[in-house]
């Protein structure tokens, strides 16, 4: 018995092979996709084409959620830090004691001076309640 069943691939899959060929050869000569070639991982992956497919898809679908989620820390942080500067901001005219809350800024460097005023006034205030109390006993 003979055969006939013979078949003929079409002239368009033929020329789309023969220009996926030709762009196949010239990224191969692109002098960093040879020396990535050249190394071990390179003769690795062009051994497993169905392997490098899964790592260049698992490389590219990755970058999305990592620079969301960087975009997400960096307006977090920006925000986070306007806020502070406007809350510290606002509690300077109420004075250094604002509702019973220090100030824990030291934007303009007053921190170390802050404390050191604290301190002071807190020194006044119980030699004030000292003279108060010894008056009493009088």
């Amino acid at each position: 018995m003979q055969c006939n069943n013979v078949t003929t691939i079409p002239k368009g899959l033929l020329q789309l092979r023969d220009s996926l060929s030709s762009m196949m050869d010239s990224l191969y000569k692109d002098p960093k996709v040879a020396a990535l070639m050249n190394t071990s991982m390179g003769q690795y992956l062009n051994g497993h084409p169905f392997l490098a497919l899964a790592v260049l898809v698992f490389g590219s679908m990755a970058t999305v959620p990592i620079g969301i989620f960087l975009t997400f820390a960096t307006v977090t942080f920006i925000g986070a830090t306007v806020g502070f500067v406007l809350l510290e901001e606002m509690k300077k005219p109420m004075g250094r004691e604002a509702g019973g809350l220090r100030s824990c800024s030291v934007s303009d460097g007053d921190g170390l001076l802050q404390t050191q005023s604290y301190t002071d006034h807190c020194t006044a205030v119980l030699s004030l309640a000292d003279r108060g109390s010894s008056r009493l006993k009088n």
